[in-house]
């Protein structure tokens, strides 16, 4: 994979792309990709920088199986509250940064990456939440040291927000 940026500052995967697919793209056309090429899961999001001029930033992953929902988490409390995170397999990091899989915004007192963790075990189609490192987090008021098994509708307290678990999977519900 090679990075690079066009003329207007987006930033592409050259291997992926001949030239800057969202400069390229009108609303009925899709990006070309050069075949044959791994499928890559790719998130674009817009960054303000300090010439407070906008750019948009790719972040790339490597495609780790199928990314279908598992869960939600729902925020009752705190400023984003009313909204939804989707959960998927594996970890699912909760923090303020946009590089975290859950972005909690409006939040000071949450740690921007990695504030603490919910993870489905696909295997045991279970969920746990894991405390981060120097954070304080709490499942239904009670300090979490360690990790522990989520259950529906347990409550993530971190910073001023709380988060409401919803899990999709569970049971005799699973994803193939």
């Amino acid at each position: 994979m090679s990075l690079k940026m066009c003329d207007k500052g987006h930033h592409y995967d050259d291997s992926l792309f001949a030239s800057c697919p969202v400069c390229a793209v009108s609303v009925n056309e899709t990006p070309q990709v050069n075949p044959p090429v791994k499928v890559k899961r790719i998130t674009i999001s817009r960054k303000q920088t300090e010439d407070a001029e906008e750019k948009t930033i790719a972040y790339h992953s490597e495609f780790k199986g199928n990314n279908y929902v598992t869960g939600w988490l729902i925020c009752s409390e705190g400023a984003e509250k009313g909204r939804d995170y989707r959960l998927h397999y594996g970890f699912n990091r909760i923090g303020t940064s946009g590089l975290m899989d859950v972005c909690i915004n409006g939040d000071r007192k949450i740690a921007d990456r990695s504030h603490c963790s919910v993870v489905y075990d696909s295997k045991g189609n279970e969920f746990f939440v894991s405390p981060g490192k120097g954070t304080i987090t709490y499942v239904n008021g009670e300090l979490l040291k360690k990790s522990r098994e989520l259950h529906q509708g347990d409550k993530i307290e971190i910073g001023e927000t709380t988060l409401e678990f919803i899990p999709y999977c569970g049971g005799d519900k699973k994803w193939d």
